[in-house]
């Protein structure tokens, strides 16, 4: 079970973001699927090659994150969130 941090809105229920000194509402999406989690971290890592000291799974070349490693971080409970803009 994922914990609920100090801040964070309900499950689904959309937050106040403040984006580039703009108010706008994201409603977060926890990712657990290892293919889309691979997609992901890959456009992460080539946009911000520092986030590489953060992700400690082993990239097992071309790209793609070792698929071994990757589904036990799944298994313990690795997850990206991703927000999708919405309304209040």
């Amino acid at each position: 079970m994922i914990g609920r941090r100090f801040g964070q809105p309900p499950k689904g229920q959309a937050m106040k973001l403040r984006i580039r000194g703009h108010d706008l509402f994201a409603r977060p999406e926890l990712v657990a699927e290892a293919e889309e989690i691979d997609r992901l971290l890959s456009i992460i890592l080539a946009a911000n090659p520092r986030a590489r000291s953060f992700v400690r799974i082993p990239m097992a070349g071309q790209g793609h994150l070792d698929r071994e490693k990757l589904q036990t971080a799944v298994k313990y409970g690795f997850r990206i969130v991703r927000r999708h803009l919405s309304e209040p």
